[in-house]
């Protein structure tokens, strides 16, 4: 079985997932990229490479984890949605790159884009555009411990526990931006 764990930068998947790892076999889509050079362009605003999905699907296995923003824009049998308040979102984005070269106001954009985006459902609805609404879990990672979403990640992988997605909604931050 092949599953994506996705959603917005910032959500907590690379942490939560490389917990994962000593049960499962995970992917990390990103780096897969850079390392084999699995892009078809650079997207300069974006400050991202933009993936060659055609090329990825020839060199990923059958079965795993795919870890990635973009995971479920691949053929999967399953969806994880990682999900966070898009105020906390803008919080750890920002400390992510603090330090880095990009400038404020850049680093502004890019943030207020994935707060934006994480309030919209973006990933969700992608999500729900490309499986059956059952093959769909969502989980709020907002303050919870990477340890106990890896937990949950986990149960809903084993049919243990069903996380429905839609039932999170952040569209109240829209009225407060």
């Amino acid at each position: 079985m092949r599953i994506a764990i996705t959603g917005t930068p910032g959500v907590g998947k690379t942490t939560v997932t490389k917990k994962l790892e000593s049960k499962y076999k995970v992917f990390h889509l990103n780096e897969m990229v850079d390392e084999k050079d699995l892009s078809k362009g650079f997207d300069e605003k974006r400050d991202a490479n933009i993936v060659n999905i055609g090329k990825l699907e020839k060199v990923l296995p059958r079965k795993g984890i795919l870890e990635s923003h973009f995971s479920h824009q691949l053929s999967v049998d399953r969806i994880i949605i990682l999900r966070c308040n898009p105020s906390e979102l803008g919080r750890r984005l920002r400390h992510r790159y603090e330090g880095s070269d990009i400038g404020a106001e850049e680093l502004e954009k890019k943030v207020f884009e994935n707060m934006e985006a994480e309030a919209l459902d973006v990933i969700l609805i992608e999500s729900l555009q490309s499986v059956e609404r059952e093959k769909v879990d969502e989980i709020d990672t907002t303050d919870v411990d990477p340890e106990k979403v890896a937990r949950m990640i986990e149960m809903a992988i084993e049919g243990e526990k069903r996380f429905e997605p839609g039932k999170i909604d952040w569209s109240s931050w829209i009225e407060e931006v």
